[in-house]
């Protein structure tokens, strides 16, 4: 069962699309999702959109697998992190700490480029 949800930004900026595939979240799970992903704002302001791919592995050998996917677009750049975890929470945490070094990593570079250029 496909389940497709938007949740509106704190902000107002980021456009968050929350999909699920082969499970039910938790009630409240969404709202914490939103929280912690709205945490990559202090990293860079410009995010366009957010859309994040949640689902359960059944046909996993080692049990229960969940998967998340989350693609985020920044002007002139899209950063796609895929973690799979046998706890979904978790799986989602490891997810917004690799984006987060995506990013921070994303802006030194474009930084190191502007001080190449000034010289």
């Amino acid at each position: 069962m496909s389940k497709r949800a938007k949740v509106a930004s704190m902000e107002g900026a980021m456009n968050i699309i929350i999909y699920t595939k082969n499970l039910e979240l938790p009630p409240g799970f969404k709202k914490q999702i939103e929280e912690k992903f709205n945490k990559l704002a202090e990293f860079t302001s410009k995010i366009i959109s957010f859309r994040a791919d949640l689902s359960h592995d059944s046909k996993h050998r080692k049990g229960q697998v969940y998967r998340v996917e989350v693609n985020l677009n920044v002007p002139g750049t899209m950063f796609r992190v895929v973690e799979n975890d046998f706890d979904l929470s978790t799986g989602v945490n490891k997810v917004r700490d690799k984006l987060a070094r995506q990013i921070t990593e994303h802006k030194r570079k474009i930084v190191d480029r502007k001080r190449i250029v000034r010289k």
